[in-house]
């Protein structure tokens, strides 16, 4: 079998679980999730923000589970800001990465995986909120169980018209999930085929000769961006770069910059938050692999 291929059915195959799982549980989202409910937690203020960010921090899986949630939270009508931090920092942390990048880097690097991206996401999704106007959301989220009765062929109260059958909760829930599934797996399914051939040509190992200079962070963000790695995969790739001799500050910057640049992630989110939130999620991103890494490379107490 072709080595790029062999890489892209590996990488379908790591994917497809949490991508399956945050299809799943993100139709039940908009189909489930009372109307009141959405409208106070997820739209009311700086609130939604902070839930948003908790929720993808503690959100297990990669990216891709997160990507499925971020387009029911556009359904729901959470901001534009909200719905950029949850894809933001859900691929930065997550309660087992964190422990991982502890155990194989060091305390100093799990730290400001979990310091860094906190801070910045609240920020960078606060002043999204604050100076971008929030469209209509892009995707219809489904009606109400109430509504959808009302206006199931003009019935009021119990007429017992047979059409009714189909505004059941299951029956709800088979048609957006069937429509997120066409809206979502051509993409996911494309972007990882993408990824997997731009990843071919990247030389990661290189990046040692530069040790810690300028050339080396922006080795780390060019070698980061087109990988796939799902599920703590980037830890014993940048403890493999430390021991090549690639500096703390370039390899934080990959640490980063691997999993919060994934062009998977990228190509999706361009249907679920448009092409202008898309292009300052990713420069977000950029900006926060950089800043973080000068911050650990001129900070010895958080070296490996």
């Amino acid at each position: 079998m072709h080595p790029i291929l062999s890489t892209f059915l590996a990488q379908l195959a790591d994917s497809a679980l949490p991508f399956t799982g945050g299809i799943l549980l993100g139709t039940a989202i908009e189909v489930f999730l009372p109307k009141r409910w959405s409208e106070r937690w997820l739209v009311a203020g700086p609130r939604s923000l902070v839930l948003a960010t908790l929720a993808g921090a503690l959100l297990p899986g990669c990216a891709m589970s997160a990507v499925p949630l971020a387009r029911s939270l556009r359904a729901r009508g959470a901001p534009l800001g909200t719905v950029a931090a949850f894809l933001l920092i859900a691929p930065l942390i997550s309660p087992h990465t964190v422990a991982l990048t502890a155990a194989l880097v060091g305390i100093g690097f799990a730290v400001a995986r979990v310091v860094l991206p906190v801070l910045f996401t609240l920020g960078f999704g606060a002043l999204t909120n604050t100076i971008v106007p929030t469209p209509p959301p892009a995707v219809k989220a489904p009606p109400d169980a109430e509504a959808e009765e009302a206006e199931a062929g003009g019935c009021h109260g119990g007429c017992g018209c047979s059409h009714r059958r189909s505004s059941t909760p299951l029956a709800r829930y088979g048609r957006q999930l069937w429509a997120n599934l066409r809206a979502l797996v051509p993409l996911f399914v494309g972007s990882l085929a993408l990824v997997t051939v731009l990843a071919a040509f990247i030389p990661t190992a290189s990046m040692a000769q530069y040790g810690n200079s300028p050339l080396a962070y922006l080795g780390a963000l060019v070698a980061g961006i087109p990988l796939y790695v799902c599920d703590g995969g980037e830890v014993p790739l940048t403890r493999s770069l430390l021991a090549l001799g690639v500096g703390p500050g370039p390899a934080f910057t990959f640490l980063l910059g691997s999993v919060g640049t994934c062009l998977a992630t990228i190509t999706m989110a361009l249907g679920i938050i448009g092409r202008r939130m898309t292009a300052a999620y990713v420069a977000g991103t950029l900006l926060l692999a950089v800043l973080g890494g000068l911050l650990v490379g001129h900070w010895p107490l958080l070296w490996p």
